[in-house]
Parts: C-alpha cells; sequence; structure tokens
C-alpha cells in the first residue's frame, strides 16, 4: 500500500477511468469480503437493490504461507512512461505510480481505512519527538539496501529532499508540498539515523518519502530529470525491472532476490499497455489476471460472466469531478461564467449516469479536500453545486454574455467551450455529453474534442489547452496536504507562470494561505475546520466540480490473492504478497 504526499494534479495520481464498486460477499482471508462472478451481492442493500455500505477493503488477504511461489501476473495499464520518476512534474500518472509500488520503498503504509504505520521493510521506527519545532526522527532498517548493493542511508532521504523543496528549480519536481517546509535535515547519530526538523508545522508528515528514491537519481537536477526517463534508475523494492519493450507496449519487472523483505511470491509481474475500453474484454478472453471494471453496466456484466472470476468492491478515496481551465481559457477567467458553468451542470444526473446499473449509492461529492466517508466532510458546495440554470442564465448576463439565436455572444464572439476528453475512455464521453446537452440550455455552446489518450496530459491537460476537461483524482490519507498543491498559484518561470500540478491554472493568495494554514495544524480537528473553510472559498471560485467518492470496483481471478479495491490503501496490501493460492 502507499502512502505520500501526491506528486501531481488534483488530491492524487491523475486516472481517466472510474473504479466503481458495489457490496461485498462471501468473506475470505482477513474479512475482506469478495463477490464471487455471478452470485449476489450480501452486502446490505437499498431498495432499488443498490449497495447502501461498501467495504473499506477488498483484496481477499491471504497469509503467505497460502500464497503458491512463482508465477506471472498480467496487469494492464494504459500509459507507458515515457517518464517513470514517480515525483517528476511529467510522472504523476496513476500507472507511474502503480509502478513505482512494486520498485521502490515508501516511508509508511496506510491500510483500508487510512491508519498508518512505519513501512517496516525501510524503518525500524519514525517518530516526532518534539512539536515545537516540529522535529522527526527516522531509524532506517539496517538491513535496507538498493538494487544498486549500497545500503539505504541518511543521503538518500536528504538528496530527496533537497530535490522536492523546490529551491533549485532545474529539479523539475511534480510538488514540494511538506518538503518545502523543511528547515534541515541531517544524519543523526550514524548513517541509519535521519533527524528532519521543520520550519512550520506540517500535519501529514507521513506522506513523505513515499516513495524514497535513492541519492543517485535524486541528487543532481539531470539524474533526477533523465534517470528514469524511458528507463529505470536504481530500485528497492520486491521487484526489479526486467525490460521495457516500446513495440509490444509492455513494461516487465521480476521478483529481485536481493530484496532485504521477505522474498516476492510471483515471478514477474507484466504491465502490458491497453485503452481503458479494451480491459474488461483482455480479461474476459484470460489475457490478464485483474482489471478495474469502470462505470459500464455491460463491462461489469461482461465480468461477472467469467469462469473463475471474483468481483472485489470497496469505498476509496478518490474523487471523480470536472475541471475548469480558470486560468488559461479567455472566457473561463471570469468568475461568475465559471460559477454558471456550475450552476448549469447537473451534477445529480451526472452521478446518476456515471453509475447507473453498478448496484452503488449514487450520491454527490459536495466537498473538494474530503470524500462523504471521511469523518471531516462536509457538505460545502452550497448554491454552487446547486443545478439552477436560470440563475446561470443570469450570471451570464451579468457577465455581458447575450443570448442570441441557441448561443450567447459578447464583442461579436460566440461563447463555445471546448470539452477535451482522451479517446476510448467511455465515461469521459458520457460526461462530456451530457454537460453539452446541459450548458446548450443556457446558452452556452460546447464542442467535444476527443484526443488521442497518450497526448491527453501532456499536450492538453498539463498545458492548459482546454476549457472543460473530466477524469479521477485519486486520494491519499493526507486530503489537506494534497490539495495544497493542487491549486497553489503559479511559479513564475522565464516570465510565464508555470502551475505544475494545478490543473484548474488558477490560484488566489486567500486560498494559497487557508490550505497551507490548515496543512501546518497539527490537531486533527482544527485542520479539518480550517480545511473545510477553504473548501468552500473553492467552491466560490468555481475551478473543479466534484461529482462523487470514486467507487472501486475490480475483476479479478478467484484465486489472486492480497490484490484487489484497496481503500485507502490504493494498493495492494503488501507486493511480495500478491500471488496465487492454487
Amino acid at each position: 500500500m502507499k502512502v505520500r504526499i501526491t506528486a501531481v494534479a488534483g488530491v492524487a495520481a491523475l486516472a481517466l477511468g472510474l473504479t466503481a464498486c458495489g457490496g461485498g460477499g462471501t468473506t475470505q482471508g482477513g474479512g475482506q469480503a469478495s463477490t464471487p462472478a455471478g452470485q449476489p451481492a450480501s452486502s446490505p442493500a437499498a431498495s432499488d437493490g443498490a449497495i447502501k455500505e461498501l467495504p473499506p477493503q477488498d483484496i481477499n488477504e491471504q497469509p503467505r504461507e497460502k500464497v503458491k511461489d512463482g508465477g506471472t501476473l498480467r496487469l494492464a495499464i494504459n500509459n507507458l512512461g515515457p517518464q517513470f520518476n514517480r515525483l517528476h512534474a511529467n510522472g504523476g500518472l496513476a500507472d507511474t505510480d502503480n509502478l513505482a509500488d512494486v520498485l521502490l520503498p515508501q516511508a509508511f503504509d496506510s491500510d483500508g481505512s487510512g491508519n498508518l504505520k512505519p513501512n517496516k521493510d525501510l524503518l525500524v521506527s519514525a517518530e516526532q519527538t518534539s512539536t515545537s519545532p516540529q522535529t522527526i526522527v527516522y531509524k532506517i532498517n539496517p538491513a535496507a539496501k538498493w538494487s544498486d548493493g549500497k545500503p539505504i542511508t541518511a543521503k538518500d532521504f536528504i538528496a530527496q529532499a533537497n530535490a522536492m523543496s523546490g529551491k533549485d528549480k532545474k529539479f523539475q519536481a511534480g510538488f514540494t508540498t511538506g518538503y518545502d517546509q523543511i528547515e534541515s535535515i541531517k544524519q543523526g547519530a550514524d548513517e541509519r539515523e535521519v533527524i528532519m526538523i521543520f520550519k512550520a508545522p506540517f500535519q501529514a508528515w507521513q506522506g513523505l518519502f513515499g516513495p524514497l528514491m535513492s541519492a543517485e537519481d535524486t541528487g543532481t537536477p539531470d539524474a533526477f530529470n533523465k534517470n528514469w526517463l524511458n528507463k529505470v534508475g536504481v530500485t528497492g523494492g520486491p521487484f526489479k525491472l526486467d525490460k521495457i519493450d516500446q513495440t509490444a507496449k509492455t513494461f516487465t519487472v521480476v521478483r529481485d532476490d536481493n530484496f532485504w523483505g521477505d522474498k516476492a511470491k510471483l515471478d514477474s509481474i507484466v504491465f502490458r499497455t491497453l485503452a481503458v475500453d479494451a480491459e474488461t474484454g483482455a480479461f474476459a478472453n484470460g489475457e490478464i489476471d485483474f482489471t478495474d471494471i469502470g462505470p459500464d453496466a455491460a463491462a461489469l456484466k461482461q465480468a461477472e460472466a467469467v469462469p473463475g472470476a471474483v468481483i472485489r468492491r470497496a469505498a476509496g478515496p478518490d474523487i471523480r469531478h470536472i475541471t475548469l481551465n480558470a486560468g488559461g481559457s479567455e472566457i473561463l477567467k471570469d468568475q461568475k461564467v465559471r460559477q454558471a458553468v456550475f450552476m448549469g451542470l447537473n451534477r445529480e444526473a451526472i452521478t446518476e449516469s456515471d453509475l447507473n446499473g453498478l448496484g452503488v449509492p449514487v450520491k454527490t461529492l459536495d466537498n473538494l479536500i474530503y470524500v462523504n466517508t471521511q469523518p471531516a466532510y462536509k457538505p460545502n458546495a452550497g448554491e454552487f453545486g446547486t443545478y439552477n440554470p436560470d440563475k446561470a442564465k443570469a450570471l451570464l448576463e451579468e457577465a455581458g454574455w447575450k443570448l442570441e439565436g441557441a448561443t450567447r455572444k459578447k464583442d461579436g464572439k460566440e461563447l463555445v467551450l471546448r470539452y477535451v476528453i482522451g479517446a476510448g475512455v467511455p465515461i469521459t464521453k458520457a460526461e462530456a455529453e451530457l454537460a453539452q446537452a446541459m450548458l446548450g440550455e443556457i446558452g452556452i455552446k460546447v464542442n467535444i474534442e476527443q484526443v488521442p489518450l497518450e497526448k491527453f496530459w501532456d499536450d492538453y491537460v498539463y498545458a492548459a489547452n482546454f476549457d472543460l476537461c473530466s477524469f479521477s483524482l485519486l486520494g491519499t490519507p493526507f486530503p489537506i496536504s494534497d490539495t495544497v498543491s493542487s491549486y497553489k498559484k503559479p511559479e513564475i518561470k522565464d516570465g510565464k507562470p508555470v502551475y505544475v500540478n494545478n490543473t484548474t491554472h488558477f490560484g488566489t493568495d486567500e486560498i494559497d494561505q487557508m490550505l497551507a494554514t490548515a496543512a501546518s495544524e497539527l490537531d486533527p480537528a482544527k485542520a479539518a475546520e480550517l480545511a473545510n473553510a477553504a473548501d468552500v472559498k473553492l467552491w466560490e471560485q468555481a475551478l473543479r466540480m466534484t461529482l462523487f467518492q470514486r467507487p472501486q470496483i475490480k475483476a479479478a481471478k478467484a484465486n489472486l490473492a492480497n490484490l484487489g479495491a484497496p481503500g485507502f490503501a490504493d494498493s495492494s496490501e503488501v507486493w511480495e504478497n500478491v500471488g496465487f493460492t492454487e
């Protein structure tokens, strides 16, 4: 399971598709519930048959002794590089995140509910020894070493903290949150001890160094930017790279017998690049062993019919949303127009459409920081998250956009927005078509532009080359800290704004300060209160419209153990324990 402050726009790694979910059935292993294909779920259901509650995790948890040695696990990814450095500005895709899980260590682990503990393979302990100033002491496992044979030491922590601090812009870091609050980091009593002192309190310190990379790959800007570009540098996980095949579009890892922890049960894992809409077919044909289903009732039915398959379901930290290009779109730079777009979109109808036929709770998410199942969640969307086409029309009139025929105009220019979608992702296509119809009713013309999936992020989202787009924000146990970089004002480079993680391409001093204050509050209750106050301001700015808490639904071979719907763990329990039971 991975625990980290995220390196990409949004709450976490970016994903175009949706992992939907339902309820558990027969109990297996450590009490995790899975529904055998073709059998009804046994979780509490509403009168319409939908599951009312989802388990926190469903991975078919099994002890190592019940998992056989050997075998190859075949998984699907949607993007193959080129940047495989998870910490790099261009390494923030969900697929890069998944590859980092099997190759690199992380400081902390999380269970499906978000409970944290130090990763025993990397750390003997990690303790906050003082709050004034906030001081953290890491004690590194004496057995921990990199794939090149060098020990993991304080210098690796120091090099990564420097690379991610934001002080040297030559390091193309995907985020600086937390690292930019470090006053000093140094070796302690010996090379296996790290002492880190913050200049301002940082609540989510457990999310730093997840993953941890070798100083060989983070010690200089050139190494940081290039050592994992179209290749893999030094690793430190239960698996190591075997090969990247750009012709077959596969990324293959094999057991690293030099790994100091428990040896991986699997011989190898092959990550095969597939279009989102091709995954379920590949699973049904026996080409892959595990897949996200997505919000497609037909795909769910297809997966349920596969002999020897199970459906694994759980709640999770992820958010489905629609993003507005508030800073890069001339039309959407006007806050009133953005608010009109929000009020012109019926979130309930889009959510119901996305989740139709999946047997899951249909409930909108009214918060940009917390998901519905978190204790700190409050519904902050207010009037800006409420469908109100009449108010939307009035706001457009105030902004100078007058209705002429079916479309509004201002100074002779039509009110036209580009909704950019990645090819082969059914959910985004459906969302775009619904938005097109809804906004058309208030005089906004929407052109849907389908682009190659491999170009969607770099050429469109990161490049601010869109008006509207939608994807999923994959969450972590650190929602406040993750949100800081998601809405941060730009850095100025060569006279131009650079937003890095903020795909809305817009920010304000007020929101930056409110989120920074919340992230520096060590009292959880006070931090949540501050974060919710910032969330109200985010809704007022109308930058990103949440739809729903992204449920998780996965299809897996029934004998696949310790992999499934991870909840807040956002990964398998432990990759070295993943394998087959028979």
